[in-house]
């Protein structure tokens, strides 16, 4: 498998920060286009303005997601 692969050898984050990151590599797209701008708070963590709190919307297919159907 190595040998029929490609080798990645330069990486770049779509963001700065972690929850972005997270979300631009488990859709491929852009983490803006998931809904996520900044990092998804913690559990207790909770911003004082709800609109703040944002989280991937649930409509938006994973890599993942797509991997398993293929088997």
């Amino acid at each position: 498998m190595a040998i029929e692969g490609i080798p990645f050898t330069d990486f770049y984050s779509v963001a700065p920060v972690c929850s972005p990151a997270r979300v631009g590599l488990l859709t491929g797209r852009s983490p803006n286009r998931a809904g996520v701008y900044d990092r998804i708070p913690e559990a207790g963590d909770l911003k004082p303005n709800v609109c703040e709190q944002v989280h991937m919307r649930r409509n938006k297919t994973t890599i993942p997601e797509l991997l398993k159907k293929g088997g």
